[in-house]
Formats: C-alpha cells, structure tokens, sequence
C-alpha cells in the first residue's frame, strides 16, 4: 500500500471557514458534517474485494473532488474550497 499524508476533517473545515471569511457567505456546518467528511476521507483508501478503485495520485484526487461536489457538506457549498482542497492533497501526495 503505499503511504500518503492527507487532509483531515478539521483542515478540509478550515479551509471552507477561510474562504467565508474571504470571500463572504453563510458559515457553519450541518450536525453530520464532520461524519459526511471523514467518511469521503476514509473511502479514499478504503479496500474492496482486496484492492483500492483510487490508485494513484490522480484518482484519489478526483475521487475526493467529485465527492465533496455530490454530497452536500456544508451549509454554502463553494466550489473553490473543493479546488483548494484537491490541490491542497494533490501537493501533499505530490511530496510522498
């Protein structure tokens, strides 16, 4: 398996608290927020049948893209948190 540093939960709501500050909005987060996030995390790396669907940096990547795009996460979603946050656990994995 190989190694990566990601995101967690707390960084991924940071990020979504910067850029309402930045950039105006309505702030906060529904109850299972923190859930919703942490499982789309978890899935990332999860096994099935013994092997991981997101192999390599750029389907990880795109799996946690279009995750924090489908489900709703957050109460104002914004789409340059999701770009922000790709790009964040792209360069991460990048340093690996």
């Amino acid at each position: 398996m190989e190694d990566y540093e990601i995101l967690d939960v707390e960084d991924i709501i940071e990020l979504h608290d910067m850029l309402i500050r930045d950039f105006g909005g309505m702030s906060g987060i529904f109850p299972d927020t923190e859930a919703k996030v942490d499982a789309i995390l978890n899935n990332m790396f999860a096994e099935y049948f013994g092997r991981n669907p997101y192999i390599g940096l750029f389907n990880k990547a795109a799996y946690l893209l279009y995750s924090l795009t489908k489900i709703t996460v957050f109460l104002m979603e914004i789409k340059e948190l999701l770009l922000i946050v790709v790009k964040s656990f792209y360069t991460l994995m990048a340093m690996n």
